[in-house]
């Protein structure tokens, strides 16, 4: 049993993404994780780029060829050197953090190079933009999802 599973209980693996609009005014998009165990983990205000990049399945350049300004996720997703060195590095991403005082989430991206293994904090739909262009699993900690559901 590794550190993070000892500190924050079982980790569960995401097995489908969603993402709707939960208003419209004000403007919350969310991201929607379906779990191995069936339940469901969701991510408020992340940034409509991202959810649009969950909706489309993957397919950012939906709309993005011929705008003048370009975000920084479409940039990454199209940016072939910059993938190739997500995709060679990146382990897995792991929502594993609960701040009560934010009420914001925390995830960790685990990058591996060789024997090295480097962990850094990220915004989860920031985690989860490079897991899905990576083609990497998320999961969330039982312990998170448990704060999520009470």
């Amino acid at each position: 049993m590794n550190e993070t599973t000892r500190k924050n209980g079982k980790l569960l693996k995401a097995v489908e993404m969603d993402a709707y609009i939960a208003s419209k005014d004000p403007l919350i998009p969310v991201i929607l994780l379906i779990l191995e165990n069936g339940d469901e983990f969701e991510l408020y205000n992340v940034p409509l780029e991202i959810a649009r990049f969950v909706i489309n399945g993957s397919s950012i350049l939906n709309g993005n060829e011929k705008k003048e300004r370009i975000d920084i996720f479409s940039f990454i997703a199209m940016h072939e050197d910059i993938l190739n060195l997500i995709k060679d590095d990146l382990e897995k991403v792991v929502i594993d953090e609960y701040d009560p005082t934010t009420m914001l989430y925390t995830a960790k991206v685990y990058f591996r190079k060789g024997k090295t293994m480097l962990v850094r904090r990220f915004i989860p739909s920031h985690a989860i933009f490079l897991a899905m262009i990576a083609g990497k699993d998320v999961y969330v900690s039982e312990r998170i999802l448990n704060i999520q559901k009470n």
